[in-house]
């Protein structure tokens, strides 16, 4: 392709320039085709990475408690890591008692009476239900059995 001279008005100095058409039409179809794999590619690694997000989002949301007062104990979407955290600062221990599939169970102690560390263990089998109950004088205050949820 030839270059064609044209007359162009230019907004910053107020005059016409003469520009090169060809030169210019060469060098954006030269720039299109050396950045269209490099767009491509970014815009491939951003949905990815949207996808990545939404699936470490859904696998963090898949979690759940039940309370007693603050007290709380928990259980992950995978349904083996339970967690027993006791969050008041009142002396009283909790416990997080599990029920497991096939009828086991278990308890997970978080006696030191304040927020941390929470008391965390690894079931050998599936969680069904839990309860969170809370070491009084007496009887011991327990929450709802709740049923566990996987992710």
């Amino acid at each position: 392709m030839t270059n064609v001279l044209k007359k162009v008005w230019s907004p910053l100095n107020g005059v016409k320039r003469m520009i090169a058409i060809g030169a210019i039409h060469r060098s954006r179809r030269l720039r299109r085709t050396l950045t269209m794999p490099a767009r491509r590619v970014s815009r491939a690694a951003v949905a990815l990475g949207c996808v990545l997000a939404m699936t470490m989002v859904s696998v963090a949301l898949a979690y759940t408690r039940v309370y007693e007062g603050s007290d709380y104990a928990g259980v992950e979407g995978d349904l083996r890591a339970a967690e027993a955290c006791d969050r008041e600062r009142d002396g009283n221990g909790v416990y997080g008692e599990y029920q497991l599939a096939g009828g086991g169970t278990m308890k997970i102690p978080d006696g030191n009476g304040s927020p941390w560390p929470c008391g965390k263990y690894r079931a050998w089998k599936d969680v069904t239900r839990f309860r969170v109950c809370e070491d009084n004088w007496g009887s011991d205050d327990c929450s709802v059995w709740q049923r566990a949820y996987r992710g």
